[in-house]
């Protein structure tokens, strides 16, 4: 069922614009969606007590079991990790994370609309059944065949851990270290593991900025670090993460020389453009 949480949660996004799909005849009206729970309700009992709560946009969702409230909450950028099971609110299971299989990851914001807003509300440790209005899920097309045209869905999930991409914050000139070939580079965290050579597969965390602040690349986008022979990137790469050691997370400032060059890349980086990374190195070998 893992396959399907692509589907389930991403394609239909893609769907929803698809403006020549038919329309069914007659839509529910409704501003901001009202909906009753099902009875009985799909997926694990309430606890004695709980109270169901009311987002703005619609959204009804309950705690199920209270995680570490102290802790922060994803936003809507992060890559969240989670168990999960989805039901249709006549019961019908059509999605699920299996208990004893690892759990998904995927980037939040790429997400139905229902679960964007509702694992915002979430600390990690904690399980939620969310109630999510048609508006909020797949709409008036639903997603064939799990899931009807106009179908409210009922989740339960069960947040186990999020990542963030970091913020771009360009470093003060005082911060930096410079090596001889005009790569700059800042250590925000120091690393005790193993350091890699050029010919060296690494495993990285890494985000990527131009100057402006405008993020071109990431790893946290497809929700999972990045592998690659460090001698098939960039120079300002090859060189700079030789600098680091497993753990460490640097912030290097690359001159186009040792970035795209007076050509750039696929439209998106310019011409000689300065370029800014976030790495944090996870793994050295393959």
């Amino acid at each position: 069922m893992r396959a399907l949480l692509a589907l389930a949660l991403l394609a239909p996004i893609v769907l929803a614009q698809d403006a020549a799909a038919p329309k069914p005849a007659e839509a529910p009206k409704a501003e901001v969606p009202q909906l009753t729970p099902p009875n009985p309700l799909p997926g694990a009992p309430l606890p004695e007590g709980a109270v169901w709560q009311t987002t703005p946009s619609g959204l009804r969702w309950v705690v199920l079991q209270k995680g570490d409230d102290k802790a922060a909450t994803p936003g809507i950028d992060a890559i969240v990790t989670v168990h999960y099971a989805g039901w249709l609110e006549s019961g019908t299971l059509f999605d699920e994370s299996k208990a004893d299989a690892p759990p998904a990851s995927f980037p939040l914001n790429r997400v139905i609309k229902g679960w964007a807003e509702g694992l915002q509300l979430m600390h990690p440790g904690d399980k939620v059944k969310f109630h999510i209005p048609w508006q909020l899920a797949y709409g008036e097309k639903g997603r064939a065949p799990q899931i009807p045209a106009y179908a409210n869905l009922v989740f339960d999930v069960d947040l186990v851990s999020f990542t963030s991409p970091p913020p771009f914050a360009m470093p003060a000139d005082a911060d930096l270290k410079t090596t001889p070939s005009g790569l700059r580079y800042q250590v925000i965290k120091a690393g005790t593991g193993k350091a890699p050579e050029a010919s060296d597969k690494v495993t990285v965390n890494y985000a990527g900025w131009l100057t402006s602040g405008k993020l071109f690349d990431s790893s946290y986008k497809n929700g999972k670090p990045a592998t690659f022979q460090l001698d098939r990137v960039i120079k300002g790469w090859t060189e700079g993460v030789q600098l680091m050691q497993e753990g460490a997370v640097y912030k290097f400032v690359v001159p186009a020389s040792l970035g795209y060059g007076p050509q750039g890349a696929g439209g998106v980086i310019p011409p000689d453009a300065t370029l800014v990374f976030q790495i944090e190195l996870l793994k050295v070998g393959a």
